[in-house]
C-alpha cells in the first residue's frame, strides 16, 4: 500500500512505519494559525473524530477496500477468514463472534483500518474541486487535511 502510493503519507500518518505524524501535523497547523493571526487572514478548521472507529469498519467494507487497492485475492481471503472467525469472551460470558469491526491490539487491524479509512479519504478528495486548505503566506505550504487514523482536521 505504501510502495504503490495508495496510502497518501502526506495526509494519513497513522500506524505507518517511519512516517512521523502527530508532531508534523500539529506543527503545520500551529504555523498556519500563527500566519493567519500575523497576516490578519481568515482560517477555519473543523476537527472530526469517529466514535468507535475500529468498531465501525465492517468486514465487507474492509474486503471492498482491499480489492479496490488491488490486494491479492489470496491475502483478502486470509483476512476475511481471520475476521469472520474471530471470537471473544468478556469475563464469564459465552464465546461470541465479532461480527463487525477490527479488534484493537491486533497487528493486522492497524493497516486494515488505514486501508478502509483511506478509501473514505480518497472519496472525499475526489469530491473536492480545486485546491483547498490554507496556504501559508509567501510559501507553497498548504495545510488542508491533517489526518491521524480517524482524527481528521479539515482546514
Amino acid at each position: 500500500m505504501l510502495k504503490n502510493g495508495f496510502i497518501s503519507q502526506g495526509m494519513q500518518k497513522a500506524f505507518l512505519e517511519a512516517v512521523p505524524g502527530c508532531v508534523e501535523h500539529t506543527t503545520l497547523l500551529a504555523e498556519a494559525f500563527r500566519d493567519a493571526k500575523e497576516k490578519r487572514r481568515s482560517i477555519c478548521v473543523a476537527w472530526m473524530d469517529l466514535a468507535n472507529a475500529y468498531g465501525s469498519m465492517s468486514h465487507n467494507f474492509i474486503q471492498f477496500a482491499l480489492e479496490w487497492y488491488h490486494v491479492p485475492a489470496q491475502a483478502r481471503k486470509l483476512i476475511w477468514s481471520y475476521y469472520e472467525g474471530l471470537c471473544a469472551r468478556v469475563w464469564s460470558t459465552e464465546l461470541f463472534f465479532i461480527a463487525i469491526g477490527v479488534p484493537q491490539g491486533c497487528t493486522a487491524s492497524t493497516i486494515n483500518f488505514d486501508v478502509g479509512f483511506q478509501l473514505i479519504l480518497d472519496l472525499h478528495s475526489a469530491l473536492l474541486v480545486g485546491p483547498k486548505g490554507y496556504r501559508i503566506a509567501f510559501t507553497s505550504i498548504i495545510a488542508s487535511k491533517p489526518i491521524y487514523a480517524d482524527d481528521v482536521g479539515l482546514v
